[in-house]
């Protein structure tokens, strides 16, 4: 399991849901389990940690995923026009010491795990996606095992995206 809190930018309790997450895959006896809280939850820490979770899963497990912190999403003022393409009908998670100057180079976004979950998907684990990003300019998504639903005061407009079937969400 990799777990991640990243507290910050007013956001207070990240770094707390990370912990209870720990201890409630620890109740039900699930090993292997990398916490990452602020300062330690870099983009490039939680590539690797994802990297090397899916290096040392076997056919059959469950490999989890949890990230509380901040995300964003197209509607963001402050990114890109380039990463506004690649997160249509999507979203990013934002790691420790990310700011609005930096947010398209450190961002984690699907091009940075796609490939780890095409290997668990190969391999016959089941990856179990627990995200719970809090959007700037209070964007939000909720999300079931089929669709990913957009909602937002900026935009009242519903749009809706189909998650890659390699993901599993409860």
């Amino acid at each position: 399991a990799l777990i991640i809190g990243v507290d910050g930018n007013g956001l207070v309790g990240a770094s707390n849901d990370a912990l209870m997450m720990q201890t409630l895959l620890i109740g039900k006896n699930i090993q292997n389990i990398t916490l990452l809280k602020n300062q330690d939850a870099t983009k490039q820490r939680i590539v690797e940690s994802f990297a090397t979770m899916t290096q040392n899963a076997q056919e059959g497990d469950y490999v989890y995923l949890f990230f509380s912190g901040h995300g964003t999403n197209e509607h963001d003022p402050n990114i890109s026009d380039t990463l506004k393409k690649e997160l249509k009908d999507t979203g990013a998670l934002m790691p420790y010491g990310v700011t609005k100057i930096d947010y398209n180079s450190l961002v984690v976004i699907k091009r940075d795990l796609v490939k780890y979950f095409k290997a668990l998907d190969k391999k016959r684990s089941t990856p179990l996606l627990f995200l719970m990003p809090v959007f700037q300019e209070a964007h939000s998504k909720s999300l079931n095992p089929k669709k990913a639903i957009y909602h937002s005061t900026v935009d009242p407009h519903e749009t809706t995206a189909t998650i890659p079937t390699t993901i599993s969400f409860f």
